[in-house]
């Protein structure tokens, strides 16, 4: 079924005015001559006014019947394309809309099935249509490629009605809850984890609409539309909490998401050479335009050795000898080798002869002497043997011979013995001269020793393995409620994306033959912009029937960034409403911000204007006209055509709420 066909300037919702010829704003036309069908013209532009009837069930669901159950015999038009897959959220999207729309991941399969072997994974887009569109959706989609929630010049994400806010949740008339057969379920949905258990989910799954807003879950009733943990969104997505400051680690493969935490590839692409652990007897050689060329490091070497050093040629290298040199002077005390291992040669620890050393301290009984006491081995220089003149000490002696014995008691030199003969035990105190006492020790020469490193040739015997790593943003995740949005004619989908008569989809700009370029979803407007003039019509924004008739809302004109002039010759055009080159909307292409004279004076300030965003983006606030007075809507179109002024009851006393942000 081809939506354009059905369309072909009249549509649900709509009632369109043609009327060929290039003189239909002109003076003095009292009657109109009205086609029953589009015309053929080629020389001369045709005039068409958009008489919308934009009232609230206009944003009623397209697809409605008795069960409202999903019928996979049934193919679905809409935004999204019935022959794909989709996964909800793009973790890497850097735009306001942080991810939230869903985004192709391929084909169905031959039973148009996803989430089996050759098919993409997530939900069918024919399921998605039948659950989201409203019926305005398809309108905007056969005349502009529908309504462009995010439109840049390298993403376009279309975004279903915003829907009315006075409808229920759910809502059992206009927008009635949609269902998936259990038997569906994982086929053309994704399969659910179990909200009340453990396992997949394994009943019906229901779709419940609201705002901008789709919810999932196992039924169709609890909850608000805006919480995320609503019974009806039970079956909802989690996804990455893109609003926290991301961790960057890097991986040599794509890393799966956990329960906790959401992998995005680096938006600003950084990779990185990384060690694996392990290590190779071949040299690793790469490079990669972002992470450079690969300076591999050894992990072993094999040595050669070239001779010795008195410092190690790297940081850990071991002693392998020592130098011992003799220094001038003597040492009383035995050298010691630094290293058992590498002792000091026998010829420099011989002894070179004794030298005197003053022996104990002070108030020691090894400190002094009485000549009694003083042999070859303590008396040393006699020169210094003098301490003192006289010293009051204690001598052994036997008092019955009165015979003393010229001994200290308590003073056997260099013993521990404190005892006299046998004989002479009897303390005896005398004065006695003493002298300074000394010891006799060895000499030997005063050596040094400085320790030897060899030192060698280094060949690299292997080295660590590396593997070129991408960076990616790790975010937490949180629980959401699925935007109806969807990203449309992306490079995969643009060049193949047709409808089921064979209708191409999605343009190319800024030259729809040239092999580069960007697509965008078009519609009619798009298709015959050279050769035709249009007009949109709508109501003020009033509830009730206190308001007469309908109003102009942009006034007829090419909407293209060319025409076709009366002599056929293309003109460019200032007021065109998409860009040549991109195919990007034109927010205001009549100025209506810059105080245009096309609008009445004391209207408010307006920042968007133009047939296409009246067209798309009515109703955008979810409030919507309550009563539709089309026969006076159409009226009103018709004095248009005619060249008369509008019906003073129309426009009179307009409320600043009354023009919904349009002219």
């Amino acid at each position: 079924m081809n939506i354009r066909k059905i369309v072909s300037w009249s549509a649900c919702c709509a009632a369109a005015v043609i009327v060929a010829g290039s003189g239909a704003q002109s003076t003095g036309m009292p009657s109109v001559d009205l086609s029953l069908g589009p015309l053929t013209v080629t020389t001369q532009a045709v005039n068409v006014a958009l008489a919308l009837s934009v009232e609230f069930p206009t944003a009623g669901a397209a697809y409605r019947s008795s069960t409202n159950t999903y019928d996979h015999t049934q193919e679905y038009l809409g935004y999204w394309d019935p022959n794909s897959c989709y996964a909800y959220f793009d973790a890497a999207d850097t735009s306001m809309l942080d991810g939230q729309y869903f985004k192709r991941t391929g084909a169905v399969d031959s039973n148009k099935y996803c989430n089996t072997s050759g098919a993409g994974n997530g939900y069918s887009g024919n399921v998605l249509n039948f659950a989201a569109t409203s019926s305005i959706d398809l309108l905007r989609f056969a005349l502009t490629g529908g309504n462009r929630v995010l439109d840049t010049a390298d993403k376009t994400i279309l975004g279903r009605a915003y829907l009315p806010s006075n409808f229920g949740f759910p809502d059992g008339t206009y927008f009635p809850s949609k269902q998936v057969a259990a038997t569906l379920v994982g086929k053309v949905t994704p399969t659910f984890a179990n909200p009340s258990g453990s396992g997949n989910f394994a009943g019906n799954v229901f779709f419940t609409n609201c705002n901008d807003l789709l919810h999932v879950g196992n039924t169709s009733s609890g909850g608000s539309c805006t919480s995320a943990t609503s019974a009806t969104n039970n079956l909802g997505p989690t996804v990455a909490d893109l609003s926290g400051t991301p961790t960057i680690q890097y991986f040599a493969s794509a890393p799966t998401n956990t329960s906790t935490a959401t992998y995005v590839i680096d938006p600003l692409g950084r990779k990185q050479w990384g060690k694996t652990g392990g290590t190779t007897t071949t040299l690793p050689s790469g490079s990669d335009a972002t992470a450079g060329t690969l300076v591999p490091e050894v992990a072993t070497y094999t040595k050669v050795k070239t001779g010795t050093a008195s410092t190690p040629q790297s940081t850990g290298d071991p002693v392998t000898g020592y130098t011992h040199t003799v220094v001038s002077g003597t040492n009383p005390w035995a050298p010691v080798s630094p290293n058992p291992s590498f002792p000091i040669p026998s010829a420099d620890t011989a002894s070179l002869g004794f030298s005197w050393v003053a022996a104990g301290t002070s108030g020691n009984a090894d400190y002094e002497g009485i000549a009694a006491e003083l042999n070859d081995d303590n008396r040393g220089d006699p020169a210094n043997q003098v301490a003192s003149n006289s010293k009051k000490i204690e001598t052994c002696y036997n008092k019955s011979s009165k015979v003393e014995k010229k001994v200290r008691k308590n003073t056997s030199f260099g013993t521990a013995s404190n005892t006299c003969p046998s004989g002479f035990t009897d303390k005896h105190s005398v004065n006695q001269k003493t002298y300074r006492l000394f010891k006799k020790v060895n000499t030997y020469k005063v050596v040094s020793s400085t320790p030897i490193y060899d030192t060698y040739d280094l060949t690299p015997a292997s080295w660590f393995v590396y593997v070129l790593e991408t960076a990616y943003e790790v975010y937490g995740v949180k629980k959401t409620i699925m935007k109806a949005f969807v990203q449309v004619c992306d490079a995969t989908e643009g060049p193949t994306r047709t409808d089921a008569d064979g209708v191409r989809v999605c343009k190319r700009y800024p030259n729809d033959t040239a092999s580069t370029g960007v697509y965008k979803p078009v519609g009619e407007l798009q298709n015959k912009a050279e050769g035709v003039r249009v007009s949109a019509f709508g109501y003020a924004l009033e509830n009730g029937n206190g308001r007469y008739g309908g109003v102009l809302r942009a006034p007829m004109k090419f909407v293209g960034p060319q025409y076709r002039d009366t002599a056929g010759f293309m003109q460019s055009n200032t007021q065109t409403e998409w860009d040549a080159i991109t195919g990007v909307f034109v927010t205001d292409p009549l100025n209506a911000a810059g105080g245009s004279s096309a609008f009445p004076s004391g209207a408010p300030a307006f920042t968007t204007s133009g047939v296409v965003n009246y067209l798309n983006k009515f109703g955008r606030s979810g409030t919507y006209k309550s009563n539709d007075p089309v026969g006076e809507l159409y009226y009103e179109t018709l004095r248009y055509f005619q060249g008369k002024q509008p019906t003073a009851a129309s426009t009179s006393s307009l409320a600043t709420a009354a023009y919904d942000g349009f002219p």
